[in-house]
């Protein structure tokens, strides 16, 4: 029996090339809430040089693959070019996410990568024998156990246009319910859901004494159900489902 195995399309290629690049961009910029975190609690250089480091090189990268290929040049996605996509964006996302953790000198290449995909997987497994001093490490774990509660694809879903095929998108992350028949409102139905449990989450935090940093490291963690703590007294936070 031969099987007719369908090849991607070099356009989609280019395409994957091209939205892999604005989710380096994405990483990029969200490195600046360590690098303020860094300067407001005074960390050791070493941590904000590493998150400036990590952030120039995303940038530049980022900028290299997104511009490498014009909007012009983009196609819609075939379901093997989506598995692919997603695939990709999860690999490339570990990595830059790792580098901060690697550059400043906390872990490893190995160990940076498996704490960044722990993270941003929501999975909770770390690396650290015990959570790090610097405020910025800590911050950066906690965002990245958010980012992964609701999902990175997912969040793409809301900023992407329409021509990336997000029903694919949708369901190549395995994804399976649909609140309206559009994707693109059921992502931003779900996001808005997400961000307002959050605030509700930081508020309640707030409520019963905790510091503001320490509101928002646990409501990341909690609601992203990975379990990072930002507690020096204690290596992961208990969550339910």
């Amino acid at each position: 029996m031969i099987v007719d195995v369908q090849k991607i399309k070099i356009e989609e290629i280019k395409t994957i090339i091209h939205y892999i690049g604005f989710v380096i961009i994405c990483i990029a910029l969200f490195m600046i809430i360590p690098i303020g975190t860094s300067l407001i609690y005074n960390d050791n250089l070493t941590y904000l040089y590493s998150f400036i480091i990590s952030t120039v090189i995303s940038l530049i990268i980022g900028l290299i693959l997104y511009y490498v290929y014009t909007s012009k040049k983009l196609i819609e996605l075939s379901l093997k070019g989506s598995l692919i996509f997603v695939l990709s964006i999860w690999i490339f996302s570990a990595f830059f996410c790792a580098l901060p953790l690697m550059i400043s000198g906390d872990l490893s290449f190995i160990d940076a990568y498996f704490e960044a995909m722990s993270g941003i997987t929501s999975t909770g497994f770390t690396m650290y024998s015990q959570t790090p001093v610097a405020y910025s490490i800590r911050i950066w774990r906690s965002l990245l156990q958010w980012f992964g509660g609701l999902g990175i694809i997912f969040l793409l879903l809301v900023i992407l246009p329409s021509s990336v095929s997000l029903k694919r998108l949708y369901f190549a992350e395995g994804k399976t319910e649909q609140m309206t028949p559009n994707i693109k409102h059921t992502s931003k139905i779900f996001v808005q859901i997400y961000a307002i449990l959050t605030i509700i989450a930081i508020t309640l935090y707030l409520l019963v004494g905790l510091d503001f940093f320490n509101a928002i490291c646990y409501s990341f963690s909690g609601l992203g159900t990975g379990g990072f703590s930002a507690d020096s007294n204690n290596l992961i936070i208990l969550t339910t489902p």
